[in-house]
């Protein structure tokens, strides 16, 4: 769901966190990660782009994939706080 109106892909998006926020707060086995960082704006830029290039990957992972036998949730945020 990644043409059309941004509100139906927003909540969708926002949907998505709230099941992997329940799951990690239920202790529900999976990794769960965060970093809270300080960084200069071109190292937040270069870590933006980071996140696009692992994304794209992960994608490309999947398409890839043959024979598939389970779902996943992959979960991903990056914004800078107080913006």
């Amino acid at each position: 769901m990644t043409r059309g109106a941004a509100e139906p892909r927003q909540r969708l998006k926002a949907h998505w966190l709230d099941v992997a926020a329940g799951r990690q707060r239920r202790g529900d086995p999976g990794l769960y990660s965060y970093n809270l960082v300080s960084v200069a704006r071109g190292d937040l830029a270069r870590l933006r782009a980071l996140h696009v290039r692992y994304f794209h990957e992960l994608r490309q992972i999947v398409s890839d994939s043959r024979e598939p036998d389970c779902v996943a949730l992959v979960a991903m945020q990056l914004f800078e706080l107080g913006a």
